[in-house]
């Protein structure tokens, strides 16, 4: 059966992660930490954090992980930037 072989998206979507260069994760890096994705992302951490009270055990510690990834991933970018205007 031919979808069988067929590939899911988070299959192919990580096959072209592993074609990204050195520079385009330092783009991405810096395009996260820029000031409308980064307002947006906080907002969205702020959010997670707020609706945790309300999330069973598992996927609290999904949000927990979640929010760690995006900070570093946040703190990163920023470094970079900052490491650009010098």
């Amino acid at each position: 059966m031919w979808w069988i072989n067929k590939k899911s998206f988070i299959d192919s979507e990580r096959d072209k992660l592993t074609k990204l260069s050195k520079e385009d994760v330092n783009r991405a890096l810096m395009l996260i930490a820029s000031p409308p994705v980064k307002t947006y992302l906080l907002s969205l951490v702020d959010e997670l954090v707020r609706q945790g009270i309300y999330l069973d055990e598992k996927q609290r510690e999904g949000a927990k992980f979640m929010v760690e990834l995006l900070g570093n991933e946040l703190e990163k970018g920023t470094k970079l930037l900052h490491q650009k205007k010098k």
